[in-house]
């Protein structure tokens, strides 16, 4: 079966009646699912997901982790406690909390004892509300389109296309499908299914969600999402919506906009190169050798390397960047790869990365169009399984493969052993994450490879002394 926005872009209609008739669907729509208004809504969903883009290793099969929102809504009061649990490889577990009343509360982040304010609910919860995406679609409603047999378009605010197909007999949402980029993984298809309604108070909720994507990468992947506990007379005692003791606002004043750290002579971390201010900034490191320049990790996304390639011409004018160490496979950490391979650059990785590499390089982008998709080339890729030396006369640096660690099969760092400096990523986020299982699994190997270093430095949060 056709992708429904590619059986979409094949059909034509009168543009004004398609969005009467669009119209009149989602009202139907509406009117079958209910609304949140006088509920004091709570429930439990749970599953065992794949996050691909943070697995073990880059290519399927891939583990399960569990996943977990509990959730109490009071819409009239404009109350809201929803926990979102969460984890990925090498005991990594994320925990987000929101807490609202009426309409001011903050989103806490209890691995780090973080909070900031907000004054309305994140649509974090959307997606498994089906009837809040009709909402969504009506709210734009210039945007409706309606293409027959329960199927209806929307556009967003930020203007991405969605395709709704509503059953025809109840006007219940069946399916969502969404056709856009998927970061490093170029173009793709993503499907939301909702199965099994069962009606709690006024609204009708499913009972399964199924979530599906499809890209050239990793081909396709279903997690599937079970309702648990659904009640429409949930109580809020004061306690639940009320700011824990030892939480403070999230305080990252130590990192500044993107900016250049000289470490040592030739030797520079451009720092917070994405300018965030939330828990995860990304750090770069750059040594200029006498004759090109080695550049460790390719993170974010293109847009991100492109600004640090350019920074880099500004600090070595006239030197090619020859090698890029990528650490390991995981998204945010080569989100910015394909500029790196557009320009020949060797990247250094770890052998279970090869093939991965070609895949992401052969990706479709014509939805966002790059360098890479304007004139592809296959990646140069050298795998590092043994320690591998840069060097030239005035510079060495020693790149080292200690996994298996607990986060990813393959990991590479980087001892620049005359400068003493260290060059890790997710082993060590000082002040953006606490330690675990992947710290200690590198502090181990560290000290069983002997490496003398004075400065830790990584891709996440502050630089460390020894």
């Amino acid at each position: 079966m056709l992708p429904l926005l590619a059986l979409l872009a094949t059909l034509t209609a009168d543009p004004l009646t398609s969005n009467r008739e669009g119209l009149r669907a989602l009202e139907r729509a509406s009117d079958a699912h209910g609304s949140e208004a006088g509920m004091k809504l709570s429930l439990a969903i749970r599953g065992d997901v794949i996050n691909e883009s943070q697995s073990l290793t880059p290519l399927a099969p891939f583990e399960t982790y569990p996943f977990a929102i509990d959730v109490k809504i009071d819409q009239a009061a404009k109350r809201v406690r929803a926990e979102t649990r969460s984890a990925i490889a090498g005991d990594f577990h994320f925990t987000d909390v929101i807490l609202l009343d009426g309409g001011k509360g903050y989103v806490l982040t209890p691995e780090i004892k973080a909070c900031r304010e907000i004054t309305s609910e994140p649509p974090v919860l959307n997606r498994f509300l089906p009837h809040r995406l009709i909402q969504q679609a009506l709210q734009n409603r210039a945007s409706v389109r309606s293409f027959g047999d329960g199927i209806v378009s929307f556009a967003t605010s930020n203007g991405q296309v969605m395709a709704l197909e509503l059953d025809r007999e109840s006007g219940l949402l069946r399916r969502v499908e969404q056709v856009g980029p998927h970061g490093i993984f170029g173009d793709g298809v993503r499907e939301t299914l909702y199965e099994h309604y069962k009606r709690t108070g006024a609204l009708m909720l499913p009972s399964v969600v199924r979530v599906r994507s499809r890209n050239s990468v990793h081909g396709g992947i279903e997690n599937v999402y079970r309702y648990e506990n659904a009640r429409a007379d949930a109580t809020f005692d004061a306690s639940e919506l009320a700011l824990p003791e030892g939480y403070a606002k999230g305080d990252w004043s130590y990192r500044e906009n993107f900016g250049v750290k000289s470490l040592a002579k030739d030797v520079y971390l451009l720092e917070n190169i994405s300018n965030a201010t939330g828990q995860w900034s990304y750090n770069v490191l750059v040594v200029a050798f006498d004759e090109f320049v080695l550049v460790a990790e390719a993170p974010v996304g293109s847009d991100a390397s492109e600004k640090v390639l350019a920074k880099i011409k500004e600090l070595a004018p006239g030197k090619p960047v020859r090698y890029l160490v990528q650490s390991h496979h995981h998204g945010d950490h080569l989100g910015g790869i394909r500029p790196y391979i557009a320009d020949g650059v060797t990247i250094l990785a770890g052998p279970t990365l090869k093939p991965f590499l070609e895949k992401i390089a052969a990706a479709p982008f014509s939805l966002e169009p790059d360098r890479l998709q304007r004139a592809p080339r296959a990646p140069l890729v050298e795998m590092v399984s043994e320690p591998r030396t840069i060097r030239d006369a005035n510079h060495a640096l020693v790149i080292y493969n200690i996994g298996p660690n607990p986060h990813a099969r393959d990991m590479l760092i980087v001892h620049l052993p005359k400068e003493k400096i260290l060059w890790q990523s997710d082993m060590i986020n000082d002040g953006e994450y606490p330690e675990n299982a992947s710290t200690r699994d590198f502090a181990k190997k560290v000290e069983a490879l002997g490496l003398k270093y004075e400065n830790v430095v990584g891709l996440h949060g502050r630089s460390t002394s020894n």
